[in-house]
């Protein structure tokens, strides 16, 4: 096979030696070649697979080819898990991978099916070997292709069951005359970039899982079981931030669980601390806002999932500060008083336990000048500070956070201020 690399301002000599293997373009490549062991595959009968990450060959693959081997095992994984085996997710492969220290690539290459299988625990391994990925543009003419080996092994016996050998081709480009010269310039650039590749990376996963076979008998999905959920938070009230809900689930061992609150506190982590047993909390944030039930899932490896909902698992959460003060307005402050009223309305959000007004200076940087408690929205602020051409007022809730501020300007001479300016 001639290999072709990445070119760009090839000779015309390049254009027309690709223009004559092709007429308007479209894509080449015979159907793959596919070696199923018959008796060992019936023996065997692999109900669950692992797809490892798919290894270079092609030495002279060209720029950012670990990312178009690792773009090609995806849509090949896709496409396999129309197939009705049991299939690790490639992020569950990875992960099992880099825990036993085999994720590198010449140390997974070394590692037997036998030794994968276990760390796996699956019944077969699938390699996938790029063998070459060209890409040549001359002109208005283009080709891009891939080829690569399919190898499913047996993680018991090490035996090959299926091996699958496949290449996938864009060629095309633009005759003299034809009319349509722009368009062909356009399909080129886009087929001999990375999108030409995604979509004939996908060409390559559809003809190669086409080609494979389906188990000897189809894998029974039996999904993780959930024993019990128990929600601890506190009751009778809206969370606020620093509240914690702690969730316990007893549940099948060895899985991936979570808990969610309604939709908007998603996918909290429960940890495995004994087989079976899974414990999660959550510390409410400033800012966070959800209202729900308590949802847990629990998945297995192949991404079977249950789910539970405990009823009078109603959660309320609202750290949100308070919303910007409304009509800030300043006047001057009565007769042996001196410095400047303030008054106010309360803004939506939290309810305010407070307001802390502050005084801004030249650079824009606060600094706190006096406190209000509770629900009073009027203040004077000292002499002192009323020299400041600018004020803010900002509601503080319960656990302390401090809501956005709403700024007024003092103007020198004139009783009314010129204010109600949120920022």
């Amino acid at each position: 096979m001639t290999r072709a690399r990445n070119a760009t301002g090839a000779a015309p000599a390049l254009a027309l030696a690709l223009l004559a293997a092709t007429t308007m373009g479209g894509a080449a490549g015979c159907g793959p070649e596919v070696v199923v062991r018959e008796a060992a595959f019936k023996k065997a009968a692999p109900a669950s697979v692992a797809i490892l990450p798919f290894q270079l060959v092609d030495d002279d693959a060209g720029p950012r080819a670990d990312l178009k081997a690792a773009a090609l095992r995806e849509a090949f994984h896709r496409r396999f898990s129309s197939l009705a085996y049991l299939h690790l997710e490639s992020e569950e492969t990875d992960k099992r991978l880099r825990r036993a220290g085999l994720l590198d690539p010449k140390k997974l290459a070394g590692a037997t099916p036998a030794e994968l299988g276990k760390r796996l625990e699956v019944d077969a391994i699938l390699r996938g070997e790029v063998l070459s990925l060209a890409n040549l543009s001359g002109g208005v003419v283009y080709r891009q292709s891939i080829s690569a080996r399919l190898t499913l092994a047996d993680a018991r016996t090490g035996e090959t069951l299926v091996a699958i050998e496949h290449t996938e081709a864009d060629t095309g480009g633009v005759l003299v005359g034809s009319g349509q010269l722009v368009d062909a310039i356009r399909d080129t650039v886009d087929n001999s970039s990375d999108v030409g590749f995604v979509r004939l990376a996908e060409r390559f996963a559809e003809s190669a899982v086409r080609a494979f076979p389906p188990p000897p008998a189809p894998a029974r999905v039996v999904p993780p079981r959930i024993d019990s959920v128990e929600v601890r938070a506190p009751a009778g009230r809206t969370l606020r931030a620093g509240d914690e809900i702690e969730v316990r689930v007893r549940a099948t061992p060895g899985g991936a669980a979570f808990f969610d609150v309604g939709r908007d506190l998603a996918e909290v982590p429960l940890f495995e601390e004994a087989p079976g047993s899974y414990r999660g909390a959550y510390r409410v944030a400033h800012g966070d806002r959800a209202a729900g039930p308590v949802s847990v899932h629990v998945s297995d490896r192949f991404g079977a999932t249950a789910r539970s909902v405990p009823p009078g698992g109603e959660l309320t959460i609202d750290a949100r500060p308070p919303g910007a003060p409304q009509h800030l307005a300043a006047t001057a402050a009565a007769a042996g008083e001196g410095g400047v009223r303030l008054e106010w309305a309360a803004g939506a959000g939290t309810k305010a336990a407070g307001w802390r007004i502050y005084t801004i200076d030249g650079h824009g940087a606060p600094a706190l000048v006096a406190e209000v408690k509770g629900g009073e929205t009027r203040a004077r602020v000292p002499p002192a500070a009323a020299g400041a051409r600018l004020l803010a007022v900002a509601g503080v809730d319960e656990r302390g956070a401090v809501g956005p501020l709403s700024f007024v300007e003092i103007n020198p001479g004139k009783t009314i201020a010129k204010g109600g300016t949120s920022r």
